[in-house]
């Protein structure tokens, strides 16, 4: 029974997975970007003050080195800016007006998608999912340490 939920919850994982990047890719590419730009430029849309590589990183659950190179590929294509021309670490980015226009289509594309596929769900059951969900990855993450 456990194997059998293990299996369902990873085959479900994948093609949830698949499905969202099928959906950021055939969007981004209006953009010239990938996938995996997305959650980058709306994490900065969030930051109009701007926001450190690191805490980037960590907000979108990527190595800093694979945030490295995406925000390196925005900035040579004038989606992001820094605060300074000074390299450090503590470095700001933020969005060009010509990424804070692909970030609010973003924002539109991901409203109408969240509508269509939980448009029948109570939202009660959406927030017990969330919860349920969160607590499944928290608890994947101990799991990690001891496994």
């Amino acid at each position: 029974m456990q194997q059998d939920r293990f299996v369902e919850f990873s085959t479900l994982l994948n093609e949830v997975q698949k499905s969202i990047t099928r959906i950021k890719c055939k969007k981004m590419d209006t953009y010239g970007l990938g996938s995996s730009h997305t959650l980058c430029i709306c994490i900065l849309q969030e930051h109009p003050q701007g926001i450190t590589k690191t805490a980037l990183a960590k907000r979108c659950g990527i190595d800093k080195a694979q945030i490295s190179r995406v925000v390196d590929e925005l900035q040579k294509k004038n989606y992001v800016t820094t605060l300074s021309t000074k390299k450090n670490y503590n470095q700001k980015y933020l969005l060009t007006d010509k990424g804070a226009e692909v970030a609010q289509d973003m924002r539109g594309v991901i409203l109408e998608i969240n509508t269509f596929v939980s448009d029948s769900i109570p939202e009660e059951q959406i927030e017990n999912f969330y919860s349920t969900f969160k607590t499944i990855c928290n608890n994947l993450n101990k799991a990690e340490n001891i496994f």
